[in-house]
C-alpha cells in the first residue's frame, strides 16, 4: 500500500507491506534396483548399494516493511525505511517410498526447527540536484541486508539421506560381499542453530 501526501514545502510517498512466505521441498533419489555395478575387463569387480534417499525442507517468513520518501522543494528528495523479517528454517517430516518410488506408509522424522531468525533491515538514500535543471545529480544509497534461507543448506542434513555401500565381488561367495567404504554423506555436516 502507498500513499501520497503533497504539502507545501514537502511532498511525502509513504509505502509499506507485508509479506506470508513458505516454501518447502520433498525429494526421493531412487537408484533403479538400488545398485549400479561396475566390471572390470568384462567380469564383475565392484557394486554400489544405495538405498531410496529422502529429504525435506521448508521455511516460514514473515515480512513487516515500511519506507518515506519525502520531496524537500525541488532539488532534495530523501527516502528512508526498514524491512523486518522473522524466517523460520525446518527440517521436516518426510514420507519414506521403496525402490519403485511406492509410499511405504512410514515416515522418517525430520530434525524440526533448525533456526529462527528476527532480522531488522534499515534502509536510506538522498537524491539531491546540484544545480537548477537537474543535470548533475548527487545520488547515494545504504542500508543493511540479509541473505534468505535456502533450502538446500537444510535438507542437506536431513536423516532420510541414504548411506551408500561400495562393495567388490568375492568369487568365493560368488557375490560381492567384501565391503570397501560405507559413505554418510551426512557424516560431516551439521546445522548450527546460531547462525546469523
Amino acid at each position: 500500500l502507498n500513499t501520497y501526501l503533497a504539502g507545501p514545502r514537502i511532498n511525502q510517498n509513504i509505502s509499506f507491506g507485508a509479506q506470508l512466505i513458505r516454501n518447502r521441498i520433498w525429494r526421493a533419489t531412487v537408484e533403479p534396483g538400488g545398485v549400479v555395478y561396475s566390471d572390470l575387463g568384462g567380469r564383475p569387480d565392484q557394486a554400489t548399494f544405495t538405498p531410496p534417499s529422502i529429504d525435506a525442507a521448508q521455511y516460514n517468513s514473515q515480512v513487516v516493511w515500511a519506507e518515506d520518501e519525502m520531496t524537500l522543494g525541488r532539488r532534495l528528495t530523501i527516502k528512508f525505511g526498514a524491512r523486518v523479517d522473522r524466517i523460520e528454517g525446518l527440517s521436516t517430516d518426510a514420507p519414506a517410498v521403496d525402490s519403485q518410488f511406492q509410499d511405504t506408509g512410514t515416515t522418517i522424522a525430520g530434525l524440526g526447527r533448525l533456526l529462527l531468525w528476527t532480522n531488522v533491515s534499515p534502509r536510506f538514500g538522498v537524491n539531491w540536484k546540484l544545480d537548477e535543471d537537474g543535470s548533475t545529480v548527487l545520488r547515494g544509497t545504504t542500508g543493511r541486508y540479509y541473505d534468505p534461507i535456502t533450502l538446500t543448506s537444510i535438507e542437506a542434513v536431513h536423516p532420510g539421506i541414504a548411506v551408500t555401500t561400495l562393495a567388490r565381488f568375492n568369487p568365493a561367495t560368488n557375490g560381492y560381499t567384501n565391503s570397501i567404504s560405507v559413505t554418510d554423506p551426512r557424516a560431516n555436516l551439521a546445522y548450527d542453530s546460531n547462525t546469523k
